[in-house]
């Protein structure tokens, strides 16, 4: 009988525990863009080097260099450096043609050593990202552009994203665009405040204070931090940011096709979180997206969220040993344009007031009720199981 209530007891407390999972899952406060930025390794790029015969002493240098940039040091770029011989490596050890040879011929009429940028394996897209002759200056934009050290540079400093507008052959529909997300991140930035951290709380009752002393004052509430989402502004043709645009716009299948601006809330390690074309840069997208990066984060595994991760150059380590954290310094670039107020843009006090956004919720919904009912389903087979064991325990006594 003893035997039979112990196991009654595990059962009913493991079903306990899976209900309480659930709102563990739930109360999660952590903003989602800290909680990326601290642990969600970006994917790595893979970068393949094709040559033929044996590389000159200038071309390995920079096949070396690539290398050193995808070491874990600070900074340090998300790629894997192949370099691939299409005659030695043709064929593999089946004998079979090796699976990089295609994406060779699909080069067409080039001549070797070329570098192909492909994404990372999970992402499922076999279109490349970008080639070009081996060279340092190609490597050097292959891997860093201003536009990406200055998102970087702002993830870094604490933004929980960075808009990003890839900008149309039109300046009409770009101004548009512009005007309706710089209006919305202002808003925005008044409503959304981050829960303050939970050192505060306990910082709340000085120690030290005689009993009886301030027993009438009410403790000051700790206050939260207020977000800013920079916007920065990219021309397609800008020729430094050739790799980055078309990495940008292979994220999603049918974007490459379609000319209108574009907006792209970037966040974590330089996740794009999805990209908003034409109308679709509308006040709900825009507040859909500032919200998911401000709200309480899931703790879930990173594949399971949206997103795709991009090729950037930063110490991305350096947050989680406190060390003083940067970005790329070693590539003479120029700087991005930042956004300023448009013209006749409406300010905070201007605008009409809104509802505070709701944050994004921490986990479905649908997932946290189905982990209450089966803990709950749980603990009562368990309950039933016991009063049937323990029955039969007296009927054999």
């Amino acid at each position: 009988m003893k035997t039979n209530l112990k196991r009654c007891v595990a059962l009913a407390a493991f079903g306990l525990a899976l209900a309480g999972a659930a709102s563990v899952v739930w109360a999660c406060s952590i903003p989602v863009f800290r909680y990326a930025l601290e642990r969600w390794q970006a994917e790595p790029y893979g970068v393949i080097v094709f040559h033929k015969g044996p590389l000159t002493p200038g071309q390995k240098k920079v096949v070396e260099w690539l290398n050193t940039q995808a070491q874990a040091d600070a900074p340090y770029a998300n790629i894997d450096v192949v370099a691939f011989d299409i005659v030695e490596d043709a064929k593999g050890p089946d004998g079979a043609e090796h699976p990089l040879m295609k994406i060779w011929q699909a080069e067409g009429a080039v001549d070797p050593p070329r570098m192909v940028l492909l994404y990372p394996r999970s992402f499922g897209i076999e279109e490349k990202v970008w080639s070009a002759p081996l060279s340092q200056a190609a490597a050097e934009k292959l891997v860093d552009s201003p536009t990406r050290r200055a998102i970087g540079k702002e993830l870094i400093d604490g933004a929980p994203a960075v808009w990003l507008v890839l900008e149309s052959a039109d300046p009409k529909q770009n101004r548009a665009a512009l005007k309706t997300l710089e209006t919305e991140i202002k808003r925005l930035e008044e409503l959304i405040e981050l829960p303050p951290p939970i050192d505060a709380y306990y910082a709340m009752e000085p120690e030290g204070e005689e009993e009886g002393e301030g027993e009438n004052q009410e403790p000051e509430e700790p206050k939260g931090e207020k977000v800013h989402f920079p916007i920065i502004r990219m021309a397609r043709s800008t020729p430094a940011e050739e790799p980055f645009v078309h990495m940008l716009l292979g994220t999603e299948e049918g974007l490459s096709e379609l000319k209108e601006p574009m907006a792209f809330p970037i966040f974590g390690r330089g996740r794009a979180l999805f990209a908003l074309v034409g109308k679709g840069i509308n006040t709900e997208n825009i507040e859909d997206a500032c919200a998911f990066a401000c709200g309480p984060c899931a703790c879930q595994i990173k594949a399971m969220n949206p997103g795709a991760d991009l090729l950037m150059l930063a110490d991305w380590e350096g947050l989680l040993e406190e060390q003083p954290v940067t970005v790329a310094d070693s590539i003479p670039l120029t700087t991005p344009q930042r956004v300023e107020p448009l013209p006749g843009t409406a300010t905070v006090a201007e605008a009409a007031p809104a509802p505070t956004p709701e944050p994004a919720p921490a986990a479905s919904p649908m997932l946290r009720n189905l982990l209450i009912v089966l803990g709950g389903g749980i603990v009562l087979v368990g309950i039933a199981s016991c009063v049937l064991l323990v029955g039969r325990s007296s009927r054999s006594q």
